[in-house]
């Protein structure tokens, strides 16, 4: 029986370049650094950790798992697959990579948690790597001619992508990303039913697994802020704002106001007689998407346009149907001094990611820097004007490829620097 885990897939640490303007809130310790646990790592683990580090740096991701291709052309059929794979046992070495990776960086940048997106995985288990040449042509003839079969593979697909996302939450990562790259090779009508439903998923069921979990309360009330981005999908910025499960209606929001906690060495009992310490300041949990990453063939004011049309039609949906309140674990709710179920346009406001196109790192350093002082002006226009800094991360539109210099980059951080300022 063939692992859902060991198939090639792009599920991998990633580090992507980028300047945040606005970083959400993270998971705080007391010196206001983000705090991480360790994980317990021997001597032998630790060593294939680091060289997994060295591998995601390097851009090569780590591959201690063999596996046997799909054939030419064919579907793994549900019944080889183990849609139930122990996480730990086959990705552990992912979360130990992120665990030390996190412990080395210090606080210096926020570390990025990534998977891909069910849909673009399945492309990739019946193609490899070759699909695009073609367009995915053997993942969408499978889609056409094997549906239930896909959306079996689909959903398990997803189960395992949210375990695996918790767990790269609790070894350390502080956002979490889901790149759905193939999204734009589905029609409207695909996309709805073989990609849409399992990424609305994921960040409501990541979420609620975290804040469900004894050992992730003990570190925060609060959870990584998390981004989905696919690439191509341009009729979906909208439909990514909704929930989970999908209603048509946005994603729920509660506001979260910690207790304030009690300082040692009080008198009483339990230390019950001692100063209260900490403000309680309040946070907003979506159990959605928190940030909507575009590709560098979208325009941002048409994106924020459609994410505020949104937010007017629930709205004016409020009279007609009462959504369903979002239910929060007993155990946590009675950390809290407070839980409010609040309306979308009440919460943070959704943040948008990109949108450099990357052949423009081909250009020299002056002309990469015109390109970023168009990218910002873009997105300040359509996050509202001078503010609007607060509510983009800088980032490319893809990825970066092979051949780009580190010189390339560095135009683009100081480029992102010097027109943010």
């Amino acid at each position: 029986m063939t692992s859902l885990t060991t198939l090639p897939s792009p599920l991998i640490l990633h580090l992507p370049h980028f300047v945040p303007h606005f970083v959400p809130p993270c998971l705080k310790d007391a010196a206001g650094e983000p705090a991480a646990k360790k994980r317990k790592v021997s001597a032998a683990d630790g060593t294939a950790a680091s060289v997994a580090v060295a591998a995601a740096g390097a851009g090569v991701p780590p591959n201690p798992y063999q596996s046997r291709a799909a054939p030419e052309g064919g579907f793994f059929s549900a019944s080889e697959l183990d849609f139930k794979p122990d996480i730990e046992k086959t990705l552990g070495y992912v979360f130990d990579a992120i665990n030390v990776t996190r412990r080395e960086i210090a606080g210096r940048v926020p570390l990025i948690g990534f998977a891909g997106a069910p849909w673009t995985l399945l492309a990739y288990m019946v193609e490899g790597k070759g699909g695009a040449r073609t367009g995915w042509a053997q993942a969408k003839k499978a889609l056409v001619q094997n549906p239930g079969e896909c959306l079996a593979v689909l959903q398990a697909i997803t189960d395992i992508v949210v375990d695996y996302l918790c767990g790269q939450a609790l070894a350390g990562a502080q956002l979490l990303q889901v790149f759905d790259s193939n999204a734009g090779y589905l029609s409207q009508e695909d996309f709805d039913r073989f990609a849409l439903p399992f990424l609305l998923q994921i960040p409501a069921r990541v979420k609620r697994k975290l804040i469900a979990n004894p050992a992730w309360r003990e570190v925060s009330l609060n959870v990584p802020p998390m981004t989905c981005f696919a690439r191509g999908a341009h009729h979906a910025v909208s439909k990514l704002t909704r929930g989970f499960p999908a209603s048509g209606r946005l994603a729920s929001c509660i506001r979260v106001t910690p207790k304030k906690k009690e300082k040692e060495g009080g008198e009483g009992e339990g230390g019950g007689g001692g100063e209260l310490s900490g403000d309680g300041e309040s946070f907003c949990i979506r159990f959605g998407y928190d940030t909507l990453s575009l590709d560098w063939t979208m325009d941002p004011l048409a994106a924020r346009r459609d994410i505020e049309e949104a937010i007017k039609q629930e709205e004016e949906k409020e009279g007609e149907s009462q959504q369903e309140k979002e239910k929060v674990p007993e155990e946590y709710a009675s950390m809290c001094a407070s839980v409010v179920e609040v309306a979308a346009n009440e919460a943070q406001p959704l943040c948008l990611q990109g949108n450099i196109d990357p052949m423009k790192f081909y250009g020299t350093a002056a002309e990469i820097d015109t390109e970023v002082g168009k990218m910002l002006k873009a997105f300040r226009e359509g996050n509202g004007g001078s503010d609007g800094n607060r509510r983009h991360i800088a980032n490319l539109g893809w990825g970066m490829r092979p051949d780009f210099t580190p010189e390339a980059a560095e135009a683009f951080l100081s480029a992102v620097k010097k027109h943010s300022a």
